[in-house]
């Protein structure tokens, strides 16, 4: 049975009979939102699912899995928050339903993919709308902007901009809801950016000069986040300077 740490300002909950065991089944939680899911091997390790909101409410089915929604103070800068494994995510009210494997974020959010290799970096996209996500691929829309800086060897810098109007993420490994934690590591796959896509890279020397800038504009981009590649479809416009 999947277990929880409930901590909050306000809790109610309803107790169920499980096995001759009570748990807890509906919660609702108002002010300073704290939700663990915890390790089943060991109770002191990261959890597998973090949540921290000013509100909350669950629902969990007999067989312990949790439909959670938490909300934020987006207006005062503390939007909802879960983690998962390498992936954050806030927004300012999110949905998470363990037995559909689903996440759903209306309004505007960021979402955080940290890599499991400590050269290269966080991968962080905003959007402006909604985020829908099936454990495997996520759906981004409206005003999506994805940013990377990446450090070189010769002590060079690069930041990466892309702007669309939608985006598809694709990531290396279905993410299952109910059980985040696995030895496999987490990464995005593929970005797939579609309506009014603009590219901007700027390279800079150690001291932070301008030293390169490339801008691209194009209907449809293609990044490859294993090998780098990208990939632009359609009819656009690039420059360099």
């Amino acid at each position: 049975l999947t277990r929880f740490s409930v901590i909050g300002d306000l809790v109610r909950a309803q107790l169920l009979d499980y096995g001759g065991q009570a748990v807890l089944s509906d919660i609702t939680i108002q002010g300073n939102v704290t939700i663990k899911q915890l390790s089943a091997d060991n109770v002191n390790a990261k959890p597998p699912l973090l949540i921290h909101g000013d509100s909350l409410q669950m629902k969990r089915a007999a067989n312990g899995l949790a439909a959670i929604e938490v909300a934020g103070k987006a207006a005062e800068g503390k939007p909802a928050w879960v983690a998962m494994h390498e992936m954050e995510l806030s927004g300012p009210s999110i949905t998470l339903d363990q037995q559909t494997n689903q996440i759903q974020v209306v309004g505007a959010g960021q979402l955080t993919v940290h890599s499991p290799e400590r050269n290269r970096p966080a991968s962080q996209v905003t959007w402006n709308e909604q985020l829908l996500f099936d454990g495997r691929s996520a759906r981004l829309i409206g005003d999506v902007q994805s940013r990377a800086n990446y450090q070189l060897e010769d002590g060079r810098s690069m930041d990466l901009l892309i702007m669309s109007g939608e985006l598809e993420i694709q990531l290396s490994r279905k993410l299952d809801l109910a059980h985040p934690r696995s030895a496999v590591p987490l990464e995005l796959s593929q970005l797939i950016f579609t309506k009014d896509v603009f590219l901007q890279n700027k390279t800079r020397d150690a001291k932070g000069q301008d030293l390169s800038s490339d801008q691209l504009q194009v209907g449809r981009l293609v990044v490859n986040q294993q090998t780098g590649r990208i990939i632009g479809e359609g009819s656009g416009q690039a420059r360099s300077i």
